[in-house]
């Protein structure tokens, strides 16, 4: 399990940061009003190592040098007991080894 750090929760978390073979990973299940409601997926980018472990609104708007990688069925991630602390990374072997 790699701990995370997460900028918003509803239940889970919807926007998670981590650090995994030395890049920094940002995970965002955003919300879609015309549905009025989270997606069921996250998007998955990599980010510039300046930014490890900040959270920020500008973040979660998207206002951040990230490229997008591919994206994640949430029902395929697995957390912690509690959600909010650390997942199992193994799922993001397959979009790290086409960078």
């Amino acid at each position: 399990m790699v701990p995370f750090k997460y900028g918003d929760f509803y239940d889970v978390p919807r926007l998670i940061v981590l650090k995994y073979k030395g890049q920094v990973i940002m995970l965002g299940s955003y919300f879609d009003e015309q549905r009025d409601e989270y997606e069921d997926s996250y998007s998955i980018y990599l980010l510039p190592s300046s930014i490890e472990g900040e959270i920020t609104n500008s973040l979660y708007e998207g206002d951040v040098d990230a490229k997008l990688i591919g994206s994640v069925p949430i029902r395929n991630v697995i957390f912690d007991a509690t959600k909010r602390r650390a997942l199992n990374p193994t799922f993001l072997e397959e979009y790290l080894a086409r960078e």
